[in-house]
């Protein structure tokens, strides 16, 4: 009876042994798979914080991603002073309302000797405009260089170190573009280029920028800083069409 009591005594603590090492076997791998998700989500949390700082271009400063919003600032500070008003014929005593009156069209400097570009408009070969160039206080009073089929072209007395960059190649479908208008403040409108065409030995680009935003005369300018056209007409759907920059020169 004794040695049965024995027998059943030393399997039951042999139980007890397997069962406990099995728990702590259980214990160990269920506490290393749960280190290893940590790690994994801590891991996942590093890379996508590094896809943010990638994606959103700030790496570091000395390979730092310029932004689509960056460009377009740039590309504004680059041409502001590049780009005039003109008037039909101011005087002194002109006042700021009666100017904005006869306020006719934007232009761009495009040579140092003080050429300027805008559109044809209702300018007159034998009439003399007002031309003011930001910076400068002196009003220019000029007749037209040249009128051309969509074109018209002034000639200020004065020098100029800084002159738009005119890109000749064509911008794509979807490229973004910003254009510099208003009357007396500068304004500017953002957009994306819809479509290019060859129309009437002009070359064409629609954009959805919207007209009421921007003048006649107005540059249209990429991410490049470059002034791929000038505002030109609005289209039967409203959109803005601008003469593109091969064509001015």
């Amino acid at each position: 009876m004794k040695k049965e009591l024995y027998k059943i005594d030393v399997i039951k603590l042999v139980v007890l042994i397997v069962v406990l090492t099995a728990t702590a076997v259980l214990g160990l791998v269920f506490a290393f798979n749960f280190f290893l998700g940590q790690k994994s989500t801590t891991v996942e949390k590093v890379t996508d914080k590094v896809g943010e700082r990638l994606t959103k271009g700030i790496t570091n400063k000395k390979q730092e991603q310029i932004t689509p919003e960056k460009a377009v600032l740039k590309a504004i500070n680059a041409n502001r002073s590049r780009v005039v008003k003109i008037y039909a014929k101011l005087d002194k005593a002109t006042d700021l309302n009666e100017r904005n009156e006869k306020f006719l069209a934007r232009g761009i400097i495009i040579s140092e000797d003080g050429k300027v570009a805008t559109v044809k408009g209702a300018f007159q070969a034998t009439d003399e405009y007002s031309i003011i160039v930001p910076g400068k206080e002196d009003v220019f009073n000029v007749q037209p260089l040249e009128i051309g089929k969509q074109l018209a072209f002034f000639k200020i007395p004065a020098k100029f170190n800084l002159v738009v960059n005119l890109d000749n190649s064509q911008p794509k479908k979807g490229d973004l573009v910003v254009a510099i208008g208003g009357r007396e403040k500068d304004g500017m409108a953002v957009g994306e280029v819809l479509k290019v065409e060859d129309v009437l030995d002009n070359i064409l680009i629609t954009t959805t920028i919207p007209p009421k935003s921007i003048e006649a005369g107005t540059p249209l300018i990429n991410q490049e800083e470059k002034v791929i056209g000038i505002y030109s007409a609005t289209d039967e759907k409203g959109r803005s069409l601008f003469i593109a920059g091969k064509d001015i020169h």
